[in-house]
């Protein structure tokens, strides 16, 4: 949440930031990068990702695309909330100064009590201002009645004691009026910081709202994407099941009726049977290879639009999980089979251990150097296999070399 504030009057607004937004899935990761390819410094990769296809290529570009856009909303939303806090600011003052006035004009009034009201006619008379001016006529009526001969009697000291009366009224009046000024500049001021909060609540509840209508809506995408796929795959398994039931069936009427006949023709009659199963299975495997390769590149369309049309700029967090395991990967998987995701990391290879993160399933996500050992060098992220091995034991295994590898497979939930 961001918080807009003014420190005079205490007023609050809040706004909601990213926290409101449900966080990128981290289930979707990238698939498997020969380790040739990944770098050891677990920064951005400076080679264009390995790209993806189907209905996992999908998924991934919609999550990459709601993540940018979350991030953008988030990052309009903290410039919406510093704009308002200093455009807030620069009423503080007015707002401050027109307080302090409506609390003295409460006083002159009686509004805050007897007590305060003699204290607040005490001040102003013995304020620098008015013993300024009372001096000032005081002196000016002396030096008249010097000027025609008079001396300092009961007739000059009812006059001086006019003046200062009137001259008490008329400045009394005079300040009011100023306060009356100041009060209102105050609730300007005060009215203007209401508005600039209340407009900003009003953008940051559009954003939130945008950002809501973007999760739905990739959420929605998503689950027609796999119900269509789903029903695909169904309706191609039932074809093709089918079809085996029809083509065993006229194998086995045409055997039976090979029984009949003589050793010549049930040798030749095996002879064509065979071809004719070989070129099945050609077409077979043709159909469902020209099948696949159509629906990947249908879904590959349906990820670059869901990739052009919700957000541009950072690339996903399934692609820099799949940067991030870094060079023990690689090394790990030419020992125990690279489709596993098999990563050295065993503690006793590492140094300079940090962590830097956390995973959905609860492990903890560090940055480490590779000690030398096994050829091992640079830097890298990971898991370390001991606390994996408390978890989740059976992505844990003990290499020929005696150190522990880590299926990242498993860890990380990667469907391969």
């Amino acid at each position: 949440m961001v918080a807009l504030t003014n420190p005079k009057f205490g007023m609050v607004s809040t706004l909601p930031v990213t926290s409101g937004m449900a966080p990128v899935r981290s289930d979707i990761q990238p698939t498997a990068v020969p380790s040739t390819q990944m770098a050891a410094t677990g920064a951005l990769p400076t080679q264009q990702p390995t790209q993806q296809y189907g209905l996992s290529g999908y998924e991934s570009a919609a999550q990459q695309g709601l993540g940018q856009a979350q991030g953008t909303l988030s990052n309009a939303i903290r410039m919406l909330a510093g704009v308002g806090n200093e455009a807030s600011g620069l009423f503080n003052q007015y707002a401050g100064t027109g307080n302090q006035a409506n609390q003295l004009q409460a006083a002159y009034s009686g509004a805050l009590g007897p007590q305060a009201q003699a204290q607040a006619f005490q001040n102003f008379q013995e304020s620098p201002a008015t013993q300024f001016l009372r001096e000032q006529g005081t002196q000016q009526a002396v030096n008249a009645a010097a000027a025609t001969g008079q001396n300092v009697g009961g007739n000059l000291l009812k006059e001086l004691s006019q003046f200062n009366q009137g001259l008490a009224s008329q400045d009394l009046n005079n300040q009011i009026s100023q306060l009356n000024t100041l009060s209102g500049q105050g609730m300007s001021a005060a009215g203007n910081q209401a508005n600039i909060m209340s407009a900003l609540a009003g953008q940051g509840a559009n954003l939130m709202s945008q950002g809501a209508g973007y999760q739905y809506g990739t959420g929605q995408n998503l689950a027609n994407t796999r119900l269509g796929v789903g029903q695909q795959l169904s309706s191609n398994i039932g074809n093709t099941t089918s079809g085996l039931a029809n083509l065993q069936n006229q194998q086995g009427t045409t055997l039976s009726d090979i029984l009949g006949g003589n050793a010549s023709a049930i040798a030749n009659l095996m002879s064509q049977t065979g071809s004719s199963l070989g070129g099945n299975q050609m077409n077979l495997a043709s159909i469902l290879a020209n099948l696949a390769t159509g629906q990947g590149s249908q879904l590959a369309g349906l990820q670059s639009q869901i990739g052009a049309s919700n957000a541009a700029g950072t690339t996903g967090q399934a692609s820099a999980i799949g940067n991030l395991l870094s060079t023990g990967l690689g090394a790990a998987g030419n020992a125990g089979g690279f489709a596993s995701l098999l990563g050295f990391s065993d503690r006793r290879l590492k140094k300079e251990i940090e962590k830097v993160g956390e995973l959905p399933n609860g492990l903890s996500w560090y940055k480490w150097k590779w000690n030398g050992l096994l050829g091992l060098t640079g830097a890298a992220y990971g898991v370390i296999a001991d606390e994996v091995k408390a978890a989740m034991p059976s992505a844990v295994i003990r290499q020929d070399n005696g150190f522990d590898a880590v299926n990242y497979g498993e860890v990380l939930n990667v469907q391969l």
